[in-house]
């Protein structure tokens, strides 16, 4: 591979795409290794030679993902999964830089995912990614208890360059800490990445062994106190274990438990629930997990830890991602993935104790240690990276080789089934290794299979090419599949069976000349099992032809005579576990077709796979046997000795894979669940209140969390079930709570009482009537008003209700307004809370009437009289208020209308077309008084459209790409292509642009000219070009844009009143030479604004833009200037004054604008030596420096005193 190919490949994948962000990793992508770049970027040739050297030293296949969003392999070409994908750092076309996680997962944000006390004066804050340094030392980014850090608090960045250690000039004091920590989201990874939103962690610090802790929590817990007990509490939040020797009983979290970093980091969790686990700690003392439940563990430390399960411990998931020791009791960790960096992965070891039912996954390298008495079904080893090494010690049942790596079987290893390689590796099998069979299986013949060590049993299920490394002995190799092989003189193979049709043969090479195979037998039926063949006339010479070390068959000739039967596949099927049934399987074989007469069974029982102390199973003699208590922790075997009915009939025993141990019954569940309340046990309520239920957990030693299981009844003071807490009268409740595991164990009952009293009746409530003429105002005024307040006016003579309403209650008071059109006394009830008395309180009416109203209300706007807008922005009514002198507040009465310019009314302010709108508002009060019409103007002007929109269109063979850019385009930019000779539409598409920039690709198979329409605005504002598709004839288009280059310093400094003479640039285009005469300037003020010119009458900053397009409408990368319009300087008298008296010198410096701290150095004219170095600060507006010189001469003072950073330099004598 060479760079031009590089860009090939780019260029080729990127036509017909669009570059899109997505969740997962964008289309258009290359993958090497750990790194993804985006094909633009690849296309850049300063970026060419960097990839180059990361393609050389690949240690895995390169990845593409296309425009069609699948992953193809670069060298094949073929389709892959993407669970080939590793975890990749992106590189995008600008150079940005982000990460995506593994299996084209969705992208990494930076977040801060362990931040905690480590003890009580220590913060450790553990980001995700690697973060700059300045950055995280900035100590304006973090805030402790909602205090800014001091400047005698510490902040250390760690070598692994994501963690952060904060230490505290005053420690946490008290039990219980209730505090805070603060991370803003300016704070930067090493890519320039923030945070999304400022993070903010609410932390209880446990500080202290007595400490006593509510039911629930609803904030994180951080344990920085040794020998704590965390039992019965639900926490809606995250807990940080930062001690040692912690137990952790009955806890249901939301959240994730973090056991940090330390040396004898012990702690136990017990019949809890969590979210996740994270492991940091190394020490090698324990982490117990003691039936417990969560979706993900995670271990991870510096040095070897140790995880011990057991009970009814349920994880999903398992992820080690360092040196480990899982120690599986009893329980599940579910699926078990390894996945350790690839600098550290073939040195980190992962020892495994107990049985691993569920496959144990390989994305990296490890040393894996199955101890004594482990049990591994299935090791699935697929690495992302090639040169990943695995080494396997111990017993395991299969081992499946998905990806390319290095496998090392050593000599303690027994593989007891097959390894099963699919994919170029290379196996390596240390001489007393036990390998039952290795199965070379690849999904290509192409890539050779390095095979070394030693093996007794290969058989070849797929053509293959393999090479056998120097010294390798291999005892028998059965090919159902045609095999290329190589070798060196040092290999030996014993023995090679395979069938007349199986083409077996050596590459022809030097190498291969000392390379000797051994004459190729036929296949024996029951090849893959240990028996020998007896009786016959076979001999190891074949007759009847010639045979030499590559041929592939030329069997014996010559008479047969009857051969035994045979026992192929000896299997065993069924549970393994005390009272099941379980069944021997074989198949029966005989050469000379006789049938199966009565073959002969027996069981064997034996301490492991391997035999050791086998013993026959007395009084067993059938195909099926259930297994007893005798059987419990021993592995079993079936034994068949193949009898047929006639010619040579009894034949040689086989016997089966011990298979075990044999699991013992569940021991009957006998435990009460526990019930534990959330809330308080006593509740007490006033009449009228809410009733919330708090509700309970539940949690069985076996079951888990049965909370939903729960049964809540409620019973009332008489004793009677009701449905619910009445809270409408005063009484007494009793809430029952009850549950029962699967194994049908009652809990304990747990109680919740709810107490509902009267509610008390403030003793100061006043009423306030107002008569003004016949309107009545009542106001009442008290604390804890009832929600609705009633109102009743009697009339006192006629005992009739004249008036009844209910009014809400807001800040303690509330207002009832009612006009009674009669003469005479009146009683108000007044019922302010939902309990208590009734107040009255008597009025009059006196029947004057009251003052004709004629004031006509006001109305105000809200926001401008006048609003302009551009086409197709939204109008949001700013609306008005009205207040009249007697009805008040008016508003809700404003009646509101719209015309257009035309004078006609209509429904809205139509901002799709240019014009303007009239709103009118108006209002009446209750008297008829109409209010002065008040209008709104809007105005909706056409958009304005930018005067630089640049239009790129590259045209590749039958593919075209149009690339537009522009400020302000429209969110939904138009596009039309149009055969020009047919008039037919190729293309209309609509594309959403992103950082002022959007891409419209098309393939079209038709030779010809096209027109092209691009509508970038919201206005009809279109740009038309043409193109033409010359199909594999097509030349190089050109795609570069010109450069421009600017004449004159990047940032000029004027002072007011001077000419500002602009330098200009100069453009150069790669096919239209200067292209300066097209260069495009405009000016824009400090607030962005587009000005004429470059105003030095007052100060101020100006920012000049260059840019230009080639013929081929490529838009230049922008140039621009900075012009900084400064304050005219006012020529000031002479500040500093030399004073000298013989030797003595006397320098004074004065002036309003003086620093703190004032400099003077005196050299010596004709030696340059400095004869004098001072500072001082000023006095108000004054310092004054002292010398005494003891030489005659000429002398400089060199003087820096002023905050415009000017130095002064002034020339002195001594002659005396």
């Amino acid at each position: 591979m060479n760079y031009r190919k590089v860009a090939c490949i780019a260029l080729s994948l990127l036509i017909g795409s669009s570059v899109t962000s997505y969740a997962d990793i964008p289309k258009g992508t290359v993958v090497i290794d750990n790194k993804a770049y985006d094909l633009h970027y690849i296309n850049q040739e300063v970026n060419l030679k960097n990839i180059y050297k990361q393609y050389v030293n690949a240690v895995s296949d390169i990845y593409v993902k296309s425009n069609n969003g699948k992953w193809y392999n670069n060298s094949t070409g073929k389709e892959i999964s993407k669970e080939f994908i590793p975890q990749v750092t992106y590189i995008d076309e600008s150079g940005k830089v982000s990460d995506y996680s593994q299996e084209d997962g969705v992208e990494i944000e930076l977040a801060a995912e362990n931040v905690s006390f480590i003890n009580a004066n220590q913060v450790k804050i553990q980001f995700n990614k690697k973060m700059m340094e300045e950055s995280v030392l900035n100590k304006s980014n973090y805030k402790i208890g909602e205090k800014d850090l001091s400047e005698n608090d510490i902040v250390e960045f760690k070598e692994d360059g994501k963690t952060v250690i904060i230490t505290l000039e005053n420690s946490l004091e008290g039990k219980i800490i209730d505090t805070s920590i603060f991370i803003s989201e300016k704070i930067l990874d090493i890519n320039n990445n923030p945070l999304n939103n400022n993070f903010t962690r609410n932390i209880l610090v446990i500080n202290d062994g007595e400490a006593q802790l509510d039911k629930e929590i609803h904030e994180d817990i951080n344990i920085i106190v040794n020998n704590f007990n965390l039992n019965n509490i639900n926490i809606n939040g995250d807990i940080y274990i930062n001690a040692d020797n912690v137990k952790v009983n009955k806890i249901i979290s939301s959240g994730k438990i973090i056991i940090n970093e330390g040396e004898n980091r012990k702690t136990e969790l017990s019949n809890s629930e969590f979210k996740k686990i994270n492991v940091l700690s190394n020490g090698q003392e324990s982490i117990i997990l003691n039936s417990i439940k969560a979706d993900t563990l995670y271990l991870n430390s510096n040095e070897a830890g140790r995880i011990t399960a057991k009970g009814s411990t349920k994880i999903s998931k398992t992820i080690v991602q360092s040196s480990a020791t899982l120690d599986l009791i009893s329980g599940s960790l579910g699926k078990v993935t390894i996945n350790i960096h690839k600098d550290k992965g073939s040195q980190s070891l992962v020892e495994f104790k107990g049985k691993f039912k569920d496959s144990i996954i390989m994305e990296s390298g490890a040393r894996l240690n199955f101890l004594q008495g482990a049990e591994c079904k299935k090791l699935d080893v697929r690495p992302f990276f090639r040169d990943s090494v695995i080494t396997v010690e111990g017993t395991v049942k299969n081992i499946e080789v998905n990806r390319e790596c290095i496998l090392n079987i050593l000599k303690k290893a027994n593989i007891t089934n097959e390894i099963l390689v699919n994919c170029k590796s290379k196996i390596n099998g240390e001489k007393g290794s036990k390998v039952n069979k290795l199965n070379i299986s690849p999904n290509n013949n192409i890539d050779k299979i390095n095979i070394a060590g030693e093996f007794k049993h290969i058989e070849i299920t797929e053509d293959a090419n393999i090479e056998f490394i120097e010294n390798t002995v291999i005892h028998k190799l059965v090919a159902y599949k045609n095999v290329i092989l190589n070798g060196y003189k040092t290999v030996k193979i014993k023995e090679i069976q395979a069938d007349k049709e199986v083409d077996i043969k050596k590459e022809d090479n030097a190498r291969n000349k000392g390379f000797n195979l051994p004459n190729i037998k036929p296949i024996q039926k029951n090849s893959s099992s240990t028996s020998t063949n007896s009786g016959g006339s076979s001999s190891s010479s074949n007759s009847g032809g010639s045979s030499s070390n590559n041929s592939g068959g030329g069997g014996n000739s010559g008479t047969v005579s009857n051969s035994k039967p045979e026992a192929n596949s000896v299997t065993i099927s069924g549970e393994v576990k005390v009272g099941q049934r379980i069944t021997g399987n074989y198949q029966f074989y005989d050469k000379n077709s006789d049938n199966e007469g009565n073959s002969i069974f027996k069981w064997y029982r034996a301490d492991d796979m391997n035999g050791t102390n086998k013993s026959k199973i007395s009084n067993e003699s059938g195909k099926t046997y259930i297994l007893t208590n005798r059987d419990v922790g021993k592995y079993i075997s079936f034994e068949v000795t193949p009898v047929a009915t006639s010619g040579e009939k009894t034949g040689t025993a086989v016997m089966s894979n011990f298979i075990g141990p044999v699991e013992e019954v569940v021991v009957a569940d006998t435990e009460k669940p526990v019930i534990t309340l959330k809330g308080s046990k006593t509740i007490n309520l006033e009449v009228g209140d809410v009733y919330e239920e708090a509700g309970a957990t539940a949690v069985d030693n076996i079951d888990g969390n049965i909370t939903d299981n729960i049964v809540r009844t409620i019973t009332n003071q008489q004793g009677n079930q009701v449905d619910k807490v009445d809270t409408t009268k005063a009484g007494e409740y009793t809430i029952s709570y009850n549950v029962s595991d699967v194994a049908s164990n009652q809990a304990n009952e747990v109680t919740r009482t709810v107490i509902v009293k009267e509610k008390e009746v403030p003793q100061q409530v006043s009423v306030d009537i107002q008569v003004d003429g016949y309107k009545v105002i009542i106001t009442v005024e008290g604390e804890n008003l009832s929600h609705f307040v009633e109102l009743k006016i009697i009339n006192k003579e006629t005992g009739e209700l004249e008036f009844a309403d209910t009014r809400t209650s807001e800040n303690n008071s509330v207002v009832f307004t009612k006009t009674i059109e009669k003469v005479g006394e009146f009683t108000a009830d007044i019922k302010p809370f939902d309990k208590g008395d009734i107040i009255q309180k008597d009025f009059r009416i006196q029947g004057e009437a009251p003052d004709p109203d004629t004031e006509k209300p006001k109305i105000s706007l809200n926001g401008k009289k006048e609003i302009e807008l551009e086409f197709g922005d939204i109008y949001n009514e700013p609306g008005a208020t009205a207040v009249d002198n007697k009805d008040r507040d008016i508003t809700e009465n404003i009646v509101v209308t719209i015309t257009n310019q035309q004078g006609n009314e209509v429904d809205i302010v139509d901002t799709t077309s240019a014009g303007e709108f009239t709103i009118h508002y108006n209002v009446t009060d209750q008297a008829g008084n109409v209010a002065n019409e008040v209008t709104r103007t809007v105005i909706v002007n056409e958009k304005e459209v930018p005067e630089h929109v640049g239009v790129g269109i590259e045209v590749f063979r039958y593919n075209v790409a149009i690339t537009v850019v522009g400020e302000n385009l429209s969110n939904s930019v138009e596009i039309t292509i149009i055969n020009k000779e047919t008039g037919e539409v190729v293309l209309a598409d609509t594309r959403t642009p992103e950082n002022d920039r959007v891409v419209f690709t098309e393939r079209i198979d038709k030779v010809g000219k096209y027109i092209v329409d691009i509508k970038p605005f919201d206005n009809e504002y279109t740009i038309q070009g043409e193109f033409t598709i010359q199909g594999e004839n097509q030349g190089v288009v050109d795609i570069r844009r010109p450069i421009i280059t600017m004449n004159g310093s990047e940032v000029v400094e004027l002072e007011v009143g001077d000419p500002y003479v602009d330098a200009g640039a100069t453009a150069e285009d790669d096919r239209d030479g200067d292209v300066t005469d097209n260069i495009i300037v405009t000016i824009k003020d400090q607030q962005g604004n587009e000005v004429n010119a470059v105003d030095t009458s007052s100060p101020g900053e100006f920012r000049i833009h260059y840019n230009v397009f080639d013929q081929s409408r490529n838009p230049a990368e922008e140039v621009t200037r900075t012009v900084i319009v400064n304050e005219k300087e006012v020529p000031q008298e002479d500040p500093v004054t030399i004073e000298v008296d013989g030797y003595n010198v006397k320098i004074t410096i004065e002036g309003e604008s003086l620093k703190h701290s004032a400099s003077l150095i005196i050299i010596n004219k004709e030696t340059g030596v400095k004869e004098d170095i001072q500072e001082k600060v000023p006095v108000g507006n004054k310092v004054v420096f002292e010398r005494r010189i003891q030489k005659k001469g000429e002398f400089t003072a060199i003087i820096k005193a002023f905050t415009n950073g000017d130095i002064i330099e002034k020339d002195f004598s001594i002659n005396e």
